[in-house]
């Protein structure tokens, strides 16, 4: 049984083989207002339909919604004979109509494994338009035209859309030399119990070396509450105690038979029986004892592989946060550099700024501490006029040609008395008035 939940409701599928394409849309029906409040269980023969999936009952009472009806896309005819479970005969899809129970029918799982699940027969159309699909054995179906035959390679394909020589999943049944009924795996590639595969993939139940009993006794009863898993001994044991001969068991006769046949035979008080059963049992003890070591060892390996890789998951953890740490604190670094470099900046424009002031200061300062350097620089421009203009006005010689020293040749040198004279004013005048004429290098 399965639960598939949606927005509004929860259907409840009494089955565990169900298409994913009928999960899907029982989910959406499920994630659909009109669903709330609402009883919704889905019948055991589940499968696709058009508007909603088949075997769909709930209640709703207040609503009509037409894609919940009429849903089945496909059907069989009446004639259609079905194998079943736990069934020698094959009845009619008519004579499964009347049933008033469900059964038990053969189906493919998701794996691709045949198995066995509940369905139910209804009729669902008349007079519906029909198409006939020959099998290679010669046996005809009759169906409509959009029924979906499952194909060998796990996919469906309607049955108008059938062509010539596509393969089909086949489905072969029979029984064994052990009256076991047997069903051809294609997927596994061989021919398996049916009661086993049921145990298995039905179940869930752990087979390996374990033998499949029916409780009932019926070799065809494969329903899967009639199955379990026993040891071969109880196995045994329960064939004989169930058995019609089990009286027989407790009778004189078959104790005097048992007792000859252990004479003659040599169990028990014979001493080749004693050394045997000894020789057996220590086998069953070294064996025992191999197993345990065994079991030991990969306990060990096991083990040690936790503790490698917990110690490998510590040392993965540590080097992490070792490496985040450092990350941070490079984080942490760069933008300490990074904040020592803008204040940096600040102050370089503070320097630069507080420098230009002084700069600005400096100069003032020096034009102050000049004693009036503007006012000193115009006088000597208006005495250098008086001067120049003086000198334009001359009329002869001002003052006497001069001559200091000679050349050796008793010629006197060519020079400008009155230019040098000029000069030897200006620096006068330069003097008088504090003005220092050095250009500052």
């Amino acid at each position: 049984m399965l639960e598939i939940r949606g927005k509004y409701n929860t259907a409840i599928v009494y089955t565990d083989q169900i298409e994913p394409t009928a999960v899907g849309q029982l989910t959406v029906l499920c994630s659909q207002p009109f669903i709330e409040g609402c009883t919704l269980r889905i019948m055991p023969d589940v499968h696709a339909g058009a508007g909603c999936v088949v075997g769909t009952t709930l209640t709703i009472k207040d609503k009509i919604v037409p894609n919940l009806v009429g849903v089945d896309i496909s059907c069989f005819t009446g004639d259609t004979r079905i194998p079943l479970v736990g069934e020698f005969a094959t009845p009619t899809l008519y004579e499964l109509e009347k049933r008033t129970s469900p059964f038990w029918v053969y189906t493919v799982n998701n794996d691709g494994i045949i198995v066995t699940s509940q369905a139910i027969c209804k009729k669902t159309k008349i007079n519906a338009q029909l198409v006939k699909v020959t099998i290679d054995n010669g046996e005809e179906i009759r169906c409509t035209p959009d029924h979906r035959f499952m194909l060998r390679n796990g996919e469906y394909c309607e049955a108008q859309n059938l062509s010539k020589n596509q393969s089909l999943m086949p489905f072969t049944l029979f029984y064994d030399k052990d009256n076991y009924v047997r069903v051809y795996q294609p997927n596994l590639s061989k021919t398996q119990q049916f009661h086993r595969t049921i145990a298995e993939y039905c179940l869930n139940l752990n087979i390996t070396g374990l033998d499949v009993h029916h409780k009932d006794n019926i070799k065809i009863n494969n329903f899967p509450h009639n199955l379990e898993t026993i040891t071969k001994q109880e196995h045994s044991f329960k064939h004989i105690m169930e058995s019609e001969r089990a009286d027989f068991f407790k009778t004189t006769e078959f104790k005097k038979k048992k007792w000859k046949t252990i004479r003659d035979r040599g169990y028990y008080f014979d001493p080749k029986y004693i050394k045997l059963k000894q020789e057996t049992e220590a086998q069953q003890e070294i064996y025992k004892k191999e197993k345990a070591i065994e079991k030991g060892k990969a306990e060990a390996i096991t083990a040690k592989e936790t503790e490698t890789a917990n110690r490998n998951k510590i040392i993965a953890i540590t080097n992490a946060e070792r490496e985040k740490a450092v990350a941070v604190t490079n984080a942490n670094r760069e933008k300490e550099v990074a904040a020592l470099k803008r204040d940096a900046a600040a102050l370089y424009k503070e320097e630069q700024e507080l420098r230009g002031k002084g700069d600005a200061a400096y100069k003032k300062a020096v034009i102050e501490a000049d004693g009036a350097l503007q006012q000193k620089i115009d006088a000597y421009i208006k005495v250098q006029s008086v001067w120049a203009d003086a000198f334009a006005k001359r009329t002869g010689n001002i003052v006497p040609n001069i001559m200091v020293g000679g050349n050796g040749t008793g010629n006197t040198p060519n020079s400008n008395a009155m230019e040098d004279y000029l000069k030897l004013l200006g620096i006068k005048a330069a003097k008088d008035l504090d003005v220092d004429l050095k250009i500052q290098r």
